[in-house]
């Protein structure tokens, strides 16, 4: 850090989590998830260069709750294939996920 090779960003509470929070009033089956993984969401809503890797299987739904699907990789898909790799980590896990949370969206929507 006093060489400047770390940046540390504190992000306050923004609109974009409150958004990401209350995603869970409106669909129930989604998990609530930890704010620090709530913030990686809302960072890329902002900036559709950014990716995430996760092995929270809860983190990979509300990612394809909110369309971003694009932007989340797997740990496999970073680091290829190792021997023992938990479940939550692999490519399948990440798509399976994923679709769980578009499916989800789909659904909570309000065709009123």
């Amino acid at each position: 850090m006093d060489q400047g090779s770390l940046e540390i960003v504190d992000n306050p509470v923004t609109e974009e989590i409150g958004k990401i929070r209350n995603s869970y009033k409106k669909c129930p089956q989604l998990a609530e998830i930890h704010d620090g993984e709530s913030e990686c969401i809302a960072l890329l809503l902002e900036n559709k260069e950014f990716m995430f890797c996760t092995g929270d299987i809860d983190t990979m739904k509300v990612i394809g709750f909110w369309g971003l699907s694009e932007q989340a990789i797997s740990l496999e898909e970073l680091v290829g294939k190792i021997r023992n790799l938990r479940y939550d980590f692999s490519k399948d896990c990440m798509k399976k996920h994923l679709e769980k949370g578009s499916v989800l969206k789909v659904q909570s929507f309000n065709w009123d």
